[in-house]
């Protein structure tokens, strides 16, 4: 008996483990986001503050290209980077940051230095 349970357990095991360990299909991070908002200590920027540059004429965007490249550009400097759908890992400015989506439907990229807040551009 004890060894039905044990075969029984080992099996029930390994499709739980099958289970958890199928890959998730990549997310769509396509598409041009506005920067809204940067928490990261003193470099903070608050909504009003990046809509403020917005007015002045600045771009505070980032845009994902389908082939994994994007670009960042803040306030005339543009940075290049690349991510991982699959993994929702961004390397840029020589550091991995993770991104989610909120329930807001927000993009967060946050690493060791703090978060940022993106909307996606209507229409892409």
């Amino acid at each position: 008996m004890k060894r039905v349970l044990s075969i029984l357990l080992v099996l029930a095991m390994i499709f739980i483990l099958a289970a958890c360990s199928s890959k998730s299909e990549p997310v769509d991070y396509t598409g041009t986001y506005d920067v809204i908002r940067i928490d990261a200590g003193d470099s903070s920027a608050s909504e009003e503050e990046m809509q403020d540059l917005r007015d002045l004429g600045f771009d505070a965007v980032m845009s994902f290209a389908s082939d994994g490249t994007g670009l960042m550009s803040i306030g005339g400097q543009e940075s290049d980077f690349t991510y991982d759908a699959e993994t929702g890992v961004i390397h840029l400015n020589g550091a991995d940051s993770k991104m989610e989506f909120n329930e807001e439907g927000q993009l967060i990229v946050t690493d060791g230095s703090g978060t940022m807040y993106l909307e996606k551009r209507s229409g892409e």
